[in-house]
């Protein structure tokens, strides 16, 4: 009998960001569980009360600094851990709707990603120190001591679509493969600097399941991973449907998913960013070096006019 999960990774520092995310799961009355990686130091009554709820990881590869500098921990992680088919969620989102159905694109064979097309990768554009046609065939010939005949898609116009591995679904038996050979290059000497390709699983693994065209299901940007300027512009709304919570845009998209990241910002009095506002920071600041008022706090969300910290908050006040 195969397995499914959702899972997640945490530590003291995103232990309330946990909390709000479980909440949303449990709230939107998911059937699938959700498993929990340890990712760091976690005050043992925190692992205790998130064991009552979750089936607990704690694998120490994830905990090795080594594995931490381009984030491969996660994908280490999954390929130590990982379910039959599992759909990894960062710890600062929040379940919109019951999202169970994903798992249906797992079954026919297909990765699940999450676009973010503000985040593409244009490889000619960036200012190498030789010309581009040099460095793409650079690139190119350090790519096929990986993927072999698969480096010859990487066209001298390649584009790389950027999915958010804040959200990505993965079957074992098909998907494991791509995670290793991220993993294998992000360890390796691999460079494509300046264009920051080479420098974070999250680019890499894009690369990759391109590269190989990997059959996948590309859930849309509007719904499912507003990040950056989508944070302000289409306007969210929160509404009731059939008696739960529910999120549209001003454009009448409805969200599913919601991931608090890139573009949250608390500003000085010159307008300046001080620091990434991070929805646990209302409960927790254990890692911050300068303590933030709730005011300070909650105007890099309310300045932007938008509304998700208030759901984040009604979930979090839910507790273990």
């Amino acid at each position: 009998m195969k397995t499914r999960s959702f899972s997640t990774f945490v530590d003291d520092r995103f232990y309330y960001d946990f909390i709000g995310l479980y909440n949303s799961w449990l709230y939107y009355e998911h059937k699938v569980p959700l498993k929990v990686y340890i990712s760091g130091n976690l005050l043992p009554e925190r692992k205790q009360a998130i064991a009552k709820h979750c089936e607990i990881i704690e694998d120490p590869e994830i905990l090795k600094p080594e594995n931490k500098k381009k984030y491969e921990f996660k994908f280490i992680a999954l390929i130590n851990n990982m379910s039959d088919q599992e759909i990894f969620v960062d710890t600062d989102t929040i379940f919109l709707s019951n999202v169970d159905h994903l798992f249906d694109y797992l079954d026919q064979g297909k990765m699940v990603v999450a676009d973010e097309p503000n985040g593409n990768i244009t490889h000619s554009n960036h200012a190498y120190k030789e010309p581009w046609a040099i460095e793409h065939k650079r690139i190119k010939s350090e790519l096929e001591k990986y993927i072999g005949n698969s480096a010859e898609n990487y066209t001298s116009d390649f584009v790389t679509s950027n999915y958010n591995v804040g959200l990505l679904g993965l079957r074992k038996d098909i998907h494991r493969f791509y995670l290793e050979k991220t993993v294998e290059i992000l360890n390796s000497d691999f460079d494509t600097f300046p264009n920051p390709t080479s420098k974070f699983e999250q680019y890499v693994f894009s690369l990759l399941i391109q590269l190989y065209n990997v059959d996948k299901e590309v859930l849309a940007q509007n719904a499912w991973m507003n990040t950056w300027n989508l944070h302000q512009e289409p306007k969210k709304l929160i509404t009731v449907d059939h008696g739960k919570f529910a999120v549209y845009d001003s454009m009448g998209v409805k969200l599913n998913f919601y991931h608090f990241t890139a573009g949250f910002y608390i500003k000085d009095q010159d307008d300046k960013n001080l620091e990434v506002a991070k929805p646990h920071m209302l409960f927790d600041q254990l890692h911050q070096i300068r303590k933030f008022t709730r005011d300070e706090i909650e105007s890099a969300y309310y300045k932007l006019d938008n509304p998700l910290l208030l759901l984040f908050e009604y979930f979090c006040n839910k507790g273990l």
